[in-house]
């Protein structure tokens, strides 16, 4: 299983969501993230990540856990993602190869129809309650199958 990230800048309660171009999400609202490449950290991936795909620099990186997915039909996008939100950072989020059309959000209004069904609780968990996630999911055909609390403590 391959360890991902994935940042939400946060402006008060408001989400910077864009519409991701490529992969399995592709058409999706969502944030910047990928793949942690060797020798990097979760963390120093993130900062790069966000600034490849949003073309903001992230300062103040907040953890709010990991979700492990499964993916039944796409299983070579199985991933342990390790989520983040950011309120401190410079710029605003522009558009790159990978997502465009980013717009911000009322934390309390998302675009719930325009974000993958299989994201939708532990995106809410993190981003409305101000959770800390570890979960695995299961998913196919980018809907939920399963979902279930990890043991233990997180990576």
């Amino acid at each position: 299983m391959r360890d991902a990230v994935l940042v939400f800048l946060l402006r008060r309660r408001s989400v910077a969501l864009g519409r991701k171009l490529k992969y399995i999400v592709a058409g999706y609202r969502t944030s910047a993230g990928g793949k942690i490449e060797p020798g990097e950290t979760p963390e120093q991936a993130a900062k790069r990540e966000t600034s490849e795909e949003a073309g903001a620099e992230t300062h103040l990186l907040l953890y709010r856990g990991v979700v492990e997915i499964e993916n039944i039909d796409h299983s070579d996008w199985n991933c342990r993602l390790h989520l983040y939100i950011c309120r401190e950072f410079d710029g605003e989020p522009t558009n790159s190869d990978e997502i465009i059309d980013w717009q911000w959000y009322d934390i309390d209004n998302l675009p719930w129809g325009e974000i993958r069904p299989s994201d939708r609780t532990w995106l809410e968990a993190i981003l409305v309650h101000d959770e800390i996630v570890a979960l695995r999911c299961v998913v196919q055909n980018n809907q939920l199958v399963s979902c279930q609390i990890l043991d233990g403590p997180l990576p």
